[in-house]
């Protein structure tokens, strides 16, 4: 509830680490706790005038101390929740508003990146995976229309063939341009 109340309340979540919470939240096994962190994101990536907010979001977490650390990466944990055929619809609803606004919102192109990997657990929503890559395309479209060095940085790691394998297996997907 406190994301829901000001701009300023949630730049203090954030640099209080609050974020990194959140990535906790997402991991738990509890639906109504998962739920309220997937709203709290969908909430604070949508905040356009504060985009070092939703880019804190995609940022990859490292959470814990020398042998208990573990990496937590916000959009893709969004990303499983929001394909999961077994998961209570209103949960993958709301995971799915929160990745949405991440992808709309955030101008971290390595986060995209990481998104275009479907995740490998039975039950993935085909489908769903499908409208997902291309709000990821669409957006990776925009950024390198935005800054011409993300090309090279594409080409250079090589997710320029990944999305052209990625379009000859989704026919869904697009090519996106002369960018």
């Amino acid at each position: 509830t406190l994301v829901k109340n000001s701009k300023d309340q949630i730049q203090q979540i954030i640099k209080l680490n609050g974020h990194k919470v959140l990535a906790l939240c997402l991991c738990e096994s509890k639906p109504s706790t998962i739920y309220h962190a997937c709203e709290a994101i969908e909430h604070m990536a949508s905040q356009t005038d504060q985009p070092e907010c939703t880019n804190k979001l995609v940022d990859n977490l490292s959470i814990g101390e020398g042998d208990n650390v573990r990496y937590y990466h916000i959009p893709y944990i969004l990303l499983e929740l929001a394909l999961n055929k077994k998961a209570v619809e209103k949960l993958y609803t709301q995971a799915s508003k929160a990745l949405d606004n991440i992808i709309k919102y955030t101008t971290n192109l390595d986060a995209l990146k990481l998104l275009l990997d479907k995740p490998n657990y039975e039950g993935v929503d085909d489908k769903r995976y499908e409208e997902v890559l291309v709000k990821i395309v669409r957006r990776i479209n925009e950024l390198l229309s935005e800054n011409k060095t993300f090309k090279k940085k594409l080409i250079e790691d090589n997710t320029l063939k990944k999305l052209i394998k990625l379009k000859s297996i989704y026919l869904i997907i697009h090519y996106f341009g002369d960018n």
